[in-house]
């Protein structure tokens, strides 16, 4: 195969494989080909692709449900959603498409984990460590929105636990950095991003707290110069000082919760204070807050103490302010890469009874699943001998986190795809999400770093456009198979096809904007398609002949897909009004130069506003060309060229019904 010479990277974000896709999976899938048709359209050298992420929580759980084994499972739902991705009609070039489950895929996702080792970027702790009951799992404190799973929306609790993290927190000044560049993003990608890593400028104070016979190191973080009145100190709920105050007989509600995050909005409770602190002679209260809530590196925040519930007859520990230096803190912590389930990327670590805990030999990889043939042995790479691997996964967050550089098209059969990318990179990273997986953001960008370090990357950014699209509502809820809220889309597409579901989806709203779904949406995507339809019905060759009638002649008044009723230029006028050629030609001129800001839409992602503008000029045309004065008609070029123009974009939005490959 001959390697490009410059190429780009169009890449959708890869789907659970755990069922059926939905409506909000196809508004990513249905923007991602847009963009790529309208990239081949403007002469890029584009692949387009994506990836299944086989492995995690609810590939897992769905197995369980449907009774079957999960690589069983998977295999199922990997065919049904690939017929659900080519019945879309999407672009996708002909590269099988990778599974994080495959081992061909899955040694890469070890490998990388091995040269973060050699990076000394890997580490384990025991600690207490977020989890949610109802999926059985250890979650990172970023799969947690509002102290729920963010899966299945259970209270998440705390359970001591000894997993294994990644050094993230080394590159957060670099990552923060790094957000201002990201000049084709949008403000709002960039905002989450900023407010998820959550820098904050501010002073450290270093106090020892002294407890009868114990002393307690305490780092507080706050952004006034000094401790002032009326102030108090929340400290993070997996502190020695707060176990040993636990240990003491002091309670407070909910314990098991405050590991975790704050409880939402509408079940919050007044903070109680646990003990006084006394510094510099005054007693400051103390209470206890999530370890998210705390910047990474500190054990306490300052807080008021407005609403503060403080119980008579509180402990009084006397405390010495030892340092105290200007900080720059992150709330972003270190990443738990680590799971206690069966289906995912085996660790590549051996628990060696000579050398401890060291990573496999190279030459070893991949460590296998037992579906696979693995027998849970692997080599170590210190002493050379066959050694029981460590009982861990990794998070599918971290096989989904390299997924870019599996996609090269030069790649050779079984060649490293970080040497591919390195021999020949994309020139540029297209990349199709929802605002909801932000998150997944933050680890693409991470291990774009790691691997410019490495030395495998050009540029530590993997992706240069994101643009970002916010939710399909129904119900008042997030669309999601989790929510049982999804209506079935292999129904849909029988019964619609894929140009009117696709046009159901991208003609409500831009991608900025929340879609909330109903039977309506499919009724807009139909007539949307009833004008396209008749667009590529109509013959302008024979617009003079005798007795012919205009295929647009019973056109309804011009109506906008996202506004009901309102009319294009000029639509007062009757159809079979004679229309002078000058007169005419002004309107075709109007329509031309509406259309060139098209271009401009799609580039600065507004579908919505692209196919307002398509349709719009679609139902004058239509309109023009029903003209009893059919002589004025008679070889005007611009109305053909207008047609041309208008299936031009049509193919990018509703390919199928236009031909589009």
């Amino acid at each position: 195969m001959q390697e490009p010479d410059d190429w780009e990277l169009n890449f959708d974000s890869a789907p659970f494989c755990n069922g059926s896709l939905h409506l909000g999976h196809v508004r990513t899938y249905a923007l991602g080909d847009v963009r790529a048709r309208w990239l081949r359209a403007q002469g890029m050298n584009v692949f387009y692709a994506t990836t299944f992420d086989a492995f995690g929580i609810p590939n897992e759980i769905g197995a369980e449900e449907a009774g079957l084994p999960t690589d069983v499972y998977v295999m199922h739902q990997i065919e049904r959603i690939t017929a659900q991705l080519s019945a879309l009609h999407l672009s996708y070039d002909s590269s099988p498409i990778e599974s994080y489950s495959c081992p061909g895929y899955y040694r890469w996702t070890q490998w990388l984990f091995l040269r973060l080792w050699d990076m000394g970027l890997v580490y384990d702790a025991a600690q207490p460590t977020p989890y949610c009951a109802r999926c059985d799992a250890f979650l990172a404190h970023s799969q947690i929105n509002e102290g729920q799973c963010w899966r299945c929306e259970s209270i998440v609790v705390s359970r001591q636990s000894a997993q294994w993290y990644i050094r993230t927190t080394q590159y957060n000044d670099r990552l923060y950095s790094g957000i201002d560049g990201l000049a084709d993003w949008s403000d709002r990608a960039r905002n989450l991003l900023r407010s998820h890593m959550g820098r904050t400028h501010g002073w450290c104070h270093k106090l020892a707290v002294t407890i009868g016979d114990q002393q307690f190191a305490l780092t507080v973080f706050m952004t006034e110069s000094e401790i002032v009145k009326e102030a108090a100190l929340a400290v993070r709920s997996d502190h020695l000082l707060i176990e040993r105050l636990s240990a003491d007989g002091v309670t407070f509600p909910d314990r098991e919760l405050f590991q975790v995050a704050k409880r939402r909005t509408g079940e919050s409770e007044t903070p109680r204070a646990v003990c006084f602190l006394r510094i510099d002679g005054r007693a400051i209260p103390v209470t206890v807050t999530p370890p998210r809530e705390v910047p990474h590196g500190t054990d306490a925040i300052v807080t008021g103490v407005q609403d503060l519930d403080i119980p008579s007859n509180l402990a009084d520990y006397d405390t010495t302010l030892l340092t105290r230096s200007s900080v720059t803190v992150y709330r972003a912590q270190d990443w738990l890469v680590s799971r206690n389930r069966k289906w995912g990327t085996p660790l590549p670590l051996v628990r060696c009874a000579e050398c401890g805990v060291q990573p496999v030999s190279g030459d070893s990889l991949p460590v296998l699943l037992p579906v696979h043939g693995g027998e849970g042995h692997s080599i170590c790479s210190k002493c050379g001998s066959r050694q029981p691997l460590v009982d861990r996964v990794l998070d599918c967050f971290f096989d989904d986190g390299w997924s870019f550089y599996s996609t090269a098209p030069h790649r050779l059969s079984g060649e490293n795809p970080f040497e591919a990318w390195k021999r020949r990179p994309a020139s540029k990273v297209h990349f199709h999400s929802g605002y909801d997986t932000y998150v997944y953001l933050h680890v693409f960008r991470f291990i774009g770093y790691t691997l410019f370090d490495l030395g495998y990357t050009d540029q530590p950014e993997p992706i240069q456009f994101y643009q970002g699209h916010d939710l399909i509502i129904a119900g008042d809820k997030k669309m999601a198979k989790s929510m049982g809220n999804a209506p079935d889309l292999d129904d849909l597409l029988e019964r619609y096809g894929s140009d009117v579901i696709r046009l159901s989806v991208l003609a409500n709203a831009n991608p900025a904007k929340t879609v909330v779904w109903s039977e309506d949406r499919l009724k807009q995507g139909q007539r949307i398609m009833r004008s396209v339809q008749d667009l590529m019905a109509l013959d302008l060759t024979a617009v003079d002949s005798p007795g012919r009638e205009g295929r647009a002649g019973d056109a309804p008044a011009v109506d906008s897909p996202g506004r009901e009723g309102r009319a294009g230029p000029d639509s007062g006028r009757a159809n079979g009004s004679t229309l002078a050629a000058a007169q005419l030609q002004r309107q075709i001129d109007r329509i031309t130069k509406r259309l060139d800001k098209v271009d401009l839409f799609i580039e600065e992602y507004r579908i919505g506003s692209a196919i307002d503008t398509v349709y719009t000029a679609t139902r004058d045309v239509l309109r023009l060309s029903a003209s009893d004065d059919r002589q004025n008609l008679v070889g005007l070029a611009g109305l053909v060229g207008l047609r041309l123009k208008l299936l031009s974009f049509w193919a990018l939005f509703a390919p199928k019904t236009t031909g589009a490959k």
